[in-house]
């Protein structure tokens, strides 16, 4: 039985997918990549590296990794995006975990955020811990549209060693990935009986304040500027598609059934 599983799901992502797998080749024993659907040479790269590419169509983020999980077969998993990469830090401690009988059962490991090309150290980026390493029979994801994670059943920990997140590489690629990630997010809180009211006009303007004057997102310069006004500009898209779907009556169901897709790499947006 492999000992760690690697995990992604992805779409259009032939661009980047090489440096990823790279630094997992090798510290893995499998690799398993579920991909949307996608119209570049992702598979094509994928298959460098692995044998173990799935196909399966985005409907929620969480079930997508969920897919890919069922599939693992280690005693750990790692689960991983395109847009990441592993520190050789972060690599040796993976494998201590591996090796200690007495380790936790899911590991949260320091993410540090790339944006533009910028390493971004203040705006609520500067110290981000996400649950990446866990034990495969302890684990399932949840079952959210967007922002979905992982469920551990018994202890976790933190690992020093960090994963850098080289998100949104251009403006134009945030501009068209985030138009499905509000799609998703909207039409799950409509789903839940979420609906749009006057105040949330506002609640752009707070994240905006929130992540660059008190969060400090002003110390990056103009990258955090950006960032912050990106994010704010995501609430309110989100903000402003409840509204719709309270006039049109859409559900998640039917945004699934159409054409919104994911043209780009498939990580969160803020």
């Amino acid at each position: 039985m492999p000992r760690l599983s690697a995990i992604l799901v992805v779409r259009n992502e032939a661009g980047q997918l090489d440096d990823c797998l790279a630094g997992v080749v090798g510290l893995a024993d499998e690799i398993i990549l579920v991909d949307d659907e996608s119209n570049d040479d992702t598979r094509d790269v994928a298959r460098r590296f692995t044998d173990r590419v799935l196909t399966r169509k985005l409907d929620r983020f969480g079930a997508q990794r969920q897919f890919a999980l069922d599939h693992a077969t280690g005693d750990w998993v790692l689960s991983i995006d395109a847009d990441e990469r592993i520190t050789p830090a972060l690599r040796a401690e993976i494998v201590r975990v591996l090796d200690d009988p007495s380790a936790s059962d899911g590991y949260e490991i320091r993410r540090v955020v790339f944006f533009l090309g910028r390493r971004l150290r203040h705006g609520g980026l500067g110290d981000e811990h996400v649950l990446r390493l866990f034990r495969r029979a302890r684990a399932r994801f949840s079952d959210n549209a967007v922002h979905e994670h992982v469920m551990v059943d018994g202890r976790t920990a933190k690992l020093q060693g960090a994963l850098e997140h080289h998100t949104h590489r251009s403006l134009r690629r945030y501009v068209k990935k985030v138009n499905l990630y509000t799609d998703l997010a909207a039409g799950e809180r409509f789903d839940r009986g979420g609906r749009f009211h006057w105040w949330m006009h506002l609640r752009p303007v707070w994240k905006f304040f929130s992540r660059f004057v008190l969060r400090g997102g002003f110390l990056d310069g103009h990258a955090g500027f950006i960032y912050a006004g990106l994010t704010a500009y995501a609430t309110w898209l989100r903000a402003l598609k409840m509204w719709e779907m309270g006039r049109t009556g859409t559900s998640l169901a039917g945004i699934k059934s159409g054409a919104s897709r994911a043209p780009d790499n498939m990580t969160n947006v803020s």
